[in-house]
């Protein structure tokens, strides 16, 4: 369990690994190894990028540090959250979507406080192979309401500026807070990546709001090819 927050920090979401816990660590993986004791890692920000809309204040400063230690000690999986989003990122571009070779991956859960209201279940069998599923929590349509509202309103209100009709900009609102839902709710599959770039409100989103900080996190959701293991 590694403590990466930096209380004395005006960028305390920044998370960083003092020299002296990254020392520490070593010690601890040096016995590991030494016993044959298969390790399993948790921090609070992510240890590997997952989005580059996030990636800046949410992935370890100092990462690639306790990312080399891992691969020296062969430790494979890392979770992680702070984003709230369910998603699988690996420091190897050929996942085979195994846990029991040389590949780290970082699993970041979703929240239970955030719909689609995620927990991961982690098991370990006989021959130290790990799995990691998720299971959410059913608080009914309350949840899945209040994620969509809040989406919907901060993708409406940045296009409050826009001399467009108001019913475009409903439509570029709701476009954008579905994409959001299956990219929470993990989603996203080739069909459905094709279907929202093939949609016009992805293109007005381009072509109206180009620099903004929500076509840039339309277009790393659209980008990314989903993990799973």
């Amino acid at each position: 369990m590694i403590d990466a927050s930096q209380y004395n920090s005006t960028t305390s979401d920044l998370g960083r690994v003092k020299d002296g816990t990254l020392s520490w660590i070593e010690d601890c993986l040096k016995e590991a190894q030494s016993r044959s004791i298969t390790v399993l890692s948790v921090t609070h920000q992510n240890l590997l990028p997952h989005n580059p809309a996030f990636s800046e204040l949410y992935t370890i400063e100092n990462g690639q540090e306790l990312t080399a230690l891992y691969e020296k000690y062969q430790v494979n999986l890392n979770l992680s959250g702070h984003m709230h989003i369910q998603n699988i990122a690996s420091n190897d571009s050929d996942v085979n979507n195994n846990l029991d070779d040389n590949t780290l991956y970082d699993c970041a859960t979703g929240s239970l406080a955030v719909w689609p209201n995620l927990y991961a279940l982690v098991e370990l069998d006989s021959t130290k192979k790990v799995s990691y599923t998720t299971n959410s929590v059913d608080y009914g349509s309350d949840s899945h309401q209040f994620f969509y509202d809040n989406s919907y309103k901060k993708f409406y209100d940045v296009l409050g500026t826009l001399y467009l009709p108001d019913e475009t900009k409903k439509g570029m609102a709701v476009y954008a807070t579905m994409l959001n839902l299956d990219y929470f709710s993990d989603q996203l599959d080739a069909v459905k990546i094709e279907k929202y770039k093939q949609d016009l409100n992805y293109k007005l989103w381009q072509q109206k709001m180009p620099a903004s900080f929500e076509t840039m996190y339309i277009e790393s959701m659209l980008k990314e090819e989903p993990k799973k293991c």
